[in-house]
């Protein structure tokens, strides 16, 4: 029972951390560019740099209830990625995939998830061209940081050839 619940609270742990860091790391890059000068999807000109301004306490409240508006329509799109990630996790970990190798895979893998979750959650569309390289940006800092800490390798190593040829059919 004991092993049943650490496993949940593993897998859970990687659904929840990749859908925070994710969608609230990628809003908060965005909001902070946003109040440097990038201006997101508008009509006229359009998603481009626009200088630097003043940041007054009015467009800063503004800035930030806008984009955080967001972030349930990411979460939602991450929870399904955070789910396959999160089976890929504990394979490679029954695996006794070597923690640099997890951390580079962790890096594509979560950072591909997270740059298609972003575009998929409209973001390229309703916020402009940069949403999904922050979310990829997001992605991989999650995949070398924090997916290890969730992933534990078996006490037994499997044998060489069975490792290899899983990892890389998986």
């Amino acid at each position: 029972m004991r092993t049943a619940l650490s496993l949940f609270r593993r897998f859970l742990g990687i659904c929840v951390s990749f859908c925070l860091v994710v969608s609230v790391g990628t809003t908060a890059l965005l909001a902070i560019i946003n109040l440097v000068g990038y201006l997101p999807y508008s009509d006229r000109p359009g998603p481009v740099w626009q200088g630097f301004h003043r940041i007054s306490p009015a467009m800063l409240k503004e800035t930030l209830g806008f984009f955080v508006g967001w972030i349930p329509t990411l979460a939602v799109t991450c929870l399904y990625f955070g789910f396959g990630l999160a089976l890929l996790g504990f394979l490679f970990g029954w695996l006794s995939v070597p923690r640099w190798l997890l951390r580079l895979l962790g890096a594509v893998l979560a950072g591909c998830a997270a740059a298609l979750a972003t575009a998929a959650a409209g973001w390229y569309i309703a916020l402009g061209q940069i949403g999904p390289p922050l979310g990829l940006l997001c992605g991989v800092i999650w995949g070398i940081f924090v997916l290890p800490r969730f992933v534990s390798s078996r006490k037994a190593a499997l044998p060489l050839w069975l490792r290899v040829t899983a990892s890389t059919l998986a």
